[in-house]
């Protein structure tokens, strides 16, 4: 007896999603525009660009060691700033950043 089963495709989580003009580039990463990280500036979904990556940062915030209101004050703008005069240099919080990265920034 053989199977009907067709196979699917293995999916990906993302803890958001967004009706966003995002891009896909020719590497295959997503693009994101500003305006599409500024919709999601809330505990609920957000998402922060750090050095022209964007990442969604929704799950991180109740687990940053700094405390979530450190992460909640980035959700929707550039954190690029705010990451680096915290952690630059720092392996880290760089390799867990890296584990949010959701996309490029477009522009």
């Amino acid at each position: 007896m053989t199977s009907t089963a067709k196979p699917t495709a293995k999916a990906t989580a993302t803890a958001t999603t967004s009706t966003s003009s995002a891009s896909t580039t020719k590497a295959g990463a997503t693009a994101y525009t500003m305006a599409d990280v500024a919709t999601h500036n809330s505990a609920q979904s957000c998402w922060a660009a750090v050095s022209g990556d964007v990442y969604d940062l929704t799950t991180w915030i109740g687990k940053h060691p700094g405390g979530s209101s450190v992460i909640k004050a980035l959700c929707g703008t550039d954190a690029t700033s705010a990451f680096l005069g915290e952690h630059r240099g720092e392996r880290r919080p760089a390799s867990e950043l890296a584990t949010f990265k959701i996309g490029t920034l477009a522009g």
